[in-house]
């Protein structure tokens, strides 16, 4: 659900959709699905920013990059004393292999508070660096 400010609640087995897409060459991402699928075989270049607004200062929650929902390429660690909220990784991918954003919580959580993330700072993208 999305407000007027901007500000998206951020939930526990989640994949994060980003739907505002500005490019699309290729059409490999699925703004329905959040997915990023690989056209071709090759070297792929990602990167995302999504800072977390967290009112609990006791849950500690991660922001996954996965491929085929199993294998975690990198994460981003947001809970007590961490304020990460970006990353960029380099990956080999095969032909349809799916990229998507996922979030989790680890522990913590002793408010109701829900986590937020803001839709206007945020972003998914990536690029073929070469093909096989």
């Amino acid at each position: 659900m999305h407000t007027v400010t901007g500000l998206v609640a951020l939930h526990h087995s989640q994949i994060i959709r980003f739907e505002d897409v500005t490019i699309n060459d290729g059409h490999g991402y699925d703004s329905t699905t959040g997915s990023f699928t690989a056209p071709t075989n090759g070297t792929y270049v990602f990167m995302l920013n999504i800072p977390i607004i967290d009112k609990d200062p006791t849950r500690q929650f991660n922001i996954a990059l996965t491929v085929n929902f199993d294998q975690t390429l990198a994460q981003i660690e947001n809970g007590p004393g961490k304020i990460p909220s970006s990353l960029t990784v380099v990956r080999h991918l095969a032909k349809g292999d799916a990229v998507s954003v996922y979030s989790f919580q680890l522990a913590g959580a002793q408010t109701n508070d829900t986590p937020m993330y803001s839709k206007y700072s945020s972003y998914f993208g990536g690029f073929l660096l070469y093909e096989d």
